[in-house]
Order: structure tokens, then sequence, then C-alpha cells
């Protein structure tokens, strides 16, 4: 069962996606291309309507240039702050 919580941090996830794509100044298209996958799959990320798969993590990781532990560690800080402002 995929309950609000779950929500939260398939959102949260995507929303550090996306930030971090345009700090490096990438196109979904070129983050897609430098994790091996499909454009449109990084459009679902990023839009919370995917939940990637911890290998899609570690590319996306990879592709951004950062350890997937980062990744996470952004995605809980963001989840805690949203939390806060409740």
């Amino acid at each position: 069962m995929f309950h609000k919580g779950n929500d939260m941090v398939v959102k949260k996830f995507g929303e550090v996606i996306r930030d971090l794509r345009k700090q490096r100044r990438l196109s979904q298209e070129k983050l897609a291309e430098l994790a091996n996958l499909h454009d449109r799959h990084i459009s679902f990320i990023e839009r919370g309507l995917r939940k990637p798969s911890i290998v899609i993590v570690f590319q996306l990781a990879k592709a951004l240039d950062i350890k997937a532990s980062e990744l996470i560690m952004m995605v809980e800080k963001r989840i805690s702050q949203s939390e806060e402002e409740e």
C-alpha cells in the first residue's frame, strides 16, 4: 500500500533531482543521457509521478556527480523542512 508519507518521499526526491539538474545546467535530455534513462522518465521522476528504483537512484547520483548517500540525505533534509513547515 502506498501511504501519504511515500508520496512525500517521491515528490521531494523529484524536487531534489530537478534542482540538482538545474544547478548543473543540464536539460532533462542530457541528464537522461548521462544516467542512461529516457528523458520522459526524468520528467516523471521530477514531477513525482514515478518511484525510482535503487538502481535508478544510483544512476542519477552518478550522472549528477554526487554520491547516492548524499542524494538521499538531500531528500531527507527536504522532507524534514517540509514537515517543519506544516
